[in-house]
């Protein structure tokens, strides 16, 4: 499964020296491993974030009625928590902008047979309720990966210096099955485990 990481640029650590051991582990077939977070306020250099100001309420398009029928019910919440980083100082910075646009943008264009088919899923496996265990499956196979990627891209994109938490504790963060996490505790986990790393956030 290895080969898969390398071809979706997974394995890449946050850090610039990766720890050892740093590799593909079975569970889900990313890296694990966790790197230290450069301790630095300053982007990646000769590069521009394309980040001019938004109305924050753009954040909104993850929770719209229309997106809720084929995004996960707990990962709209959690990408519209994202999105407004409300408790974090670097919130209305360039990079915070460009990152938001970058992903509202990614998610706006995805393959409109990628959104019939999750759109089918929900409706088949899930009602207001919960989810079948077949769900979740489906979701965390097939459309996980991509939501990660775009994630790493977005970061890569718009010049930070690190990159979105490790694949485990975005999991936790952006697919809580067992129930909606506050915004504040989502906005933290993004401060401590991945922080684009300059623009104070």
């Amino acid at each position: 499964m290895d080969h898969i990481c390398d071809m979706m640029n997974m394995c890449r650590p946050s850090c610039n020296v990766p720890p050892r051991g740093c590799e593909c582990g079975d569970r889900n077939n990313f890296c694990e491993q966790e790197c230290p977070l450069p301790s630095t306020t300053s982007c990646v250099r000769n590069c521009s974030a394309a980040g001019e100001p938004v109305d924050l309420s753009i954040c909104d398009w993850y929770i719209a009625p229309e997106q809720l029928t084929w995004l996960p019910t707990a990962y709209a919440h959690s990408a519209h928590c994202a999105c407004k980083l409300e408790t974090v100082s670097g919130r209305l910075s360039n990079t915070a902008m460009c990152v938001r646009k970058f992903l509202i943008a990614v998610h706006q264009n995805m393959s409109p047979d990628l959104k019939a088919t999750m759109k089918s899923w929900k409706s088949q496996y899930c009602n207001d309720f919960m989810c079948d265990p077949q769900y979740l499956i489906q979701i965390e196979t097939q459309f996980v990966p991509i939501a990660y990627k775009v994630h790493v891209q977005a970061y890569n994109n718009c010049c930070c210096p690190n990159n979105p938490a490790p694949y485990p504790y975005w999991m936790a963060l952006m697919f809580n099955y067992k129930g909606i996490t506050p915004c504040a505790a989502i906005a933290g986990m993004i401060e401590a485990k991945g922080p684009c790393g300059c623009d104070y956030w």
